[in-house]
């Protein structure tokens, strides 16, 4: 009798920690099970809002197979495989625990796309980070995985100031130069 009683109060006390961690990180629980969400599968490892039409469709299936594409060029392959999330409508987004940003990679295993990152840039961006993240086994400063992660999308935005010439060459200090 003892034991049913200890037993219940585990089983209360596991229910009670993952719902208390799906409500404090959304973002993580929605990109482990999208599901649970409201979100339906519209392709291997993507995830999105329910009743999207056809051409919606095929507009995510292309994005994410870009961003892939851009991802393993990048790194002579791809080591991770990133759940995708996106959404079409700020709601979703919002009961998915997004916020203001385009996008952004989920404990280095998923990207979840805001409407307004729905492109093979922003996918490729915050999968790089994922990619970055599967291969090495160490942390990297902050301005380093964002810098990286703009080269591996080409976000055009970036570039667009940049004297032809200097976007893949940067100045070297006089301490690195030969001599």
């Amino acid at each position: 009798m003892r034991f049913r009683w200890i037993a219940a109060g585990l089983v209360v006390l596991l229910a009670v920690a993952v719902g208390g961690l799906a409500l404090a990180y959304p973002s993580a629980a929605a990109t482990t099970c999208p599901g649970c969400y409201g979100l339906t599968r519209v392709h291997d490892g993507l995830w999105s809002e329910r009743g999207l039409t056809t051409a919606q469709k095929d507009q995510l299936t292309t994005l994410a197979a870009d961003a892939r594409r851009r991802v393993a060029e990048f790194y002579g392959g791809r080591e991770s495989d990133p759940r995708l999330v996106a959404c079409f409508t700020d709601d979703c987004y919002d009961r998915v625990g997004g916020g203001g940003e385009k996008g952004i990679a989920v404990l280095n295993r998923a990207v979840m796309l805001s409407p307004r990152g729905l492109d093979a840039v922003i996918a490729s961006h915050e999968m790089s980070h994922v990619e970055l993240h599967e291969r090495l086994d160490a942390e990297v400063p902050q301005w380093f995985d964002e810098g990286l992660a703009v080269v591996v999308s080409a976000d055009p935005a970036t570039w667009a100031n940049t004297a032809p010439g200097r976007a893949t060459t940067l100045p070297c200090p006089r301490r690195c130069r030969p001599g």
